[in-house]
């Protein structure tokens, strides 16, 4: 199954490089042509075409907790470079993408 991520502000641009490059189809918050670029709205957006926001913001969780159709990837843990963060990502996808073909909505990776 292939999956629309929808990266927020604090993520960088390599990681929505990795995902593309990893055959998904990823944006970063940045590149959208949205009337607003709060988190509801980027919220919503995602939630209509069906996208999974990745998110280190703490008020993503608590739209993903209110929502019955959005997902989130939080991604917690301490500020950490890029290379940190695509490391993470590259040894965690194959779990990432086992928890969303299971279904899950709210994806803690650590």
């Amino acid at each position: 199954m292939s999956y629309h991520f929808i990266l927020d502000g604090m993520l960088p641009r390599d990681l929505a490089e990795y995902l593309v490059a990893s055959g998904f189809q990823a944006q970063s918050r940045g590149r959208l042509k949205l009337v607003s670029n709060d988190d509801a709205t980027i919220w919503l957006y995602a939630e209509r075409v069906g996208a999974i926001v990745i998110s280190k913001d703490s008020d993503f969780e608590t739209l993903a907790k209110d929502s019955l159709h959005g997902r989130l990837i939080h991604l917690r843990g301490p500020n950490m470079s890029t290379s940190q963060i695509l490391d993470i990502f590259r040894q965690r996808m194959p779990e990432i993408i086992s928890a969303l073909d299971a279904g899950e909505r709210l994806i803690k990776v650590w």
